[in-house]
């Protein structure tokens, strides 16, 4: 199991010639944090949770749901997460550290803007320091440079046009992609899929 906090950048390689499956399970932080019974959303030392009995837990809950047994399916993901999150996660830890003014200032300005053409300079501007110092601290804090947060952006857009049903040549521009190859490219690199298998497998 991959835990993943709210925002967090993250991307997919691909395993074998047909890609990979995979469930999510997305809860919000206060959601989370009431599972965990604390005032804080769990914490983890680390992204990747090997634990059996929870990850048959989760698959029964995604089965039943998929069978349209809603109750069912909530009552069990609740005790697997509950499970999760005793056996697994830190006891009411405070959140981490927040990302400086700055970096948080141009993620805002990535974030609002996946689509449209920025500058770096734009990006320093809206963070207050040079474009040198502020791709070091964005790396430094998010562990990607401006141009691939922005790229993991566009791609989350493509995922939910793409899942619309919407053709793939027309989100490539919606979602500020330079054509369909170009949205193939990263769209394979980020989700471990090509779009037109993860269209057609949501």
């Amino acid at each position: 199991m991959t835990v993943l906090y709210p925002g967090e950048a993250h991307s997919s390689t691909v395993h074998r010639e047909d890609g990979l499956g995979y469930t999510v399970f997305d809860l919000d932080e206060a959601e989370a944090a009431a599972i965990h019974g604390s005032t804080s959303t769990p914490a983890f030392d680390s992204a990747l949770v090997d634990d059996a009995g929870i990850a048959r837990g989760l698959r029964k809950a995604d089965r039943l749901r998929r069978a349209g047994e809603d109750l069912g399916a909530d009552s069990i993901l609740a005790l697997a997460l509950r499970a999760l999150f005793a056996r697994h996660a830190g006891a009411d830890q405070a959140d981490p550290a927040p990302s400086s003014a700055g970096v948080r200032a141009a993620r805002d300005l990535l974030d609002t803007v996946p689509a449209g053409p920025i500058t770096l300079a734009e990006l320093a501007a809206a963070a207050g320091v040079s474009p040198a110092t502020l791709v070091r601290r964005f790396v430094a804090e998010t562990g990607l440079t401006p141009h691939r947060y922005l790229v993991s952006r566009r791609v989350d857009r493509a995922k939910i046009m793409l899942a619309g049903g919407m053709p793939a040549a027309q989100v490539a521009a919606l979602a500020g992609f330079a054509d369909q190859s170009h949205l193939h490219r990263h769209f394979t690199r980020d989700v471990g899929v090509t779009p037109g298998r993860f269209q057609a497998a949501t």
